[in-house]
């Protein structure tokens, strides 16, 4: 699922083959904000999903400052896994740590897969139960193969991640004694997202995991 997103995202295409990530695999796309209408190098990083993976991956969280967990709308089991990557984000991203909050959202891929209108309703209800529980900025049912939601979904969390990023650097800036720091700039990395310090230059960098 995770892959597939980022190739209808990246790449505009989609294929039925299925393989497993193992580690990461990297992707990068130059997209303008609509927020603030800035362009941005968005850089994503595909983790392994697999529970099996994740004392691995947790690597990969470091740096972030966004995330997007994926799971397959028509299994439940899949849905319920993405809140125990939720809850590891959480953990390895603390906000009190870091110094700023790591947006994230969850996209719940395949709805193509859905049979009817009251299966649809029932599980698009405990997708929102679950992310609301889980404290997702926010969650989108859609569909890689039929292209459905997913540009929406990357573009809300780039807001977000902006608004976010904005205040951490207002905030840096107003507690310098010193006004030609740098200033913190955006870099997320495909199930998840990072922060760094960077020069003027390179500002517009962002990075997704």
């Amino acid at each position: 699922g995770k892959t597939s997103i980022i190739n209808r995202y990246v790449r505009g295409s989609f294929t039925d083959d299925y393989r497993y990530t193992i580690g990461c695999d990297y992707s990068q796309k130059e997209v303008t904000c609509q927020e603030t209408s800035e362009t941005i190098r968005l850089q994503l990083w595909d983790i392994a999903g697999q529970d099996r993976f994740i004392n691995m991956t947790r690597a990969f969280f470091q740096g972030a400052v966004g995330a997007i967990v994926v799971c397959d709308v028509s299994r439940k089991a899949s849905i319920d896994a993405a809140c125990r990557w939720k809850a590891e984000l959480d953990n390895c991203l603390n906000p009190e740590a870091l110094g700023f909050r790591v947006p994230s959202i969850l996209i719940a891929n395949k709805v193509d897969k859905l049979l009817d209108i009251h299966e649809s309703f029932v599980i698009g209800a405990y997708v929102q139960k679950t992310a609301l529980k889980m404290n997702f900025d926010g969650w989108f049912i859609g569909s890689a193969k039929l292209d459905e939601k997913i540009n929406e979904a990357v573009e809300f969390l780039l807001t977000t991640i902006t608004k976010e990023q904005d205040a951490y650097a207002a905030q840096k800036r107003h507690s310098l004694s010193r006004p030609d720091q740098p200033t913190s700039t955006i870099q997320l990395t495909g199930n998840t997202v990072t922060s760094t310090m960077m020069d003027d230059k390179d500002k517009n960098n962002c990075s997704v995991a």
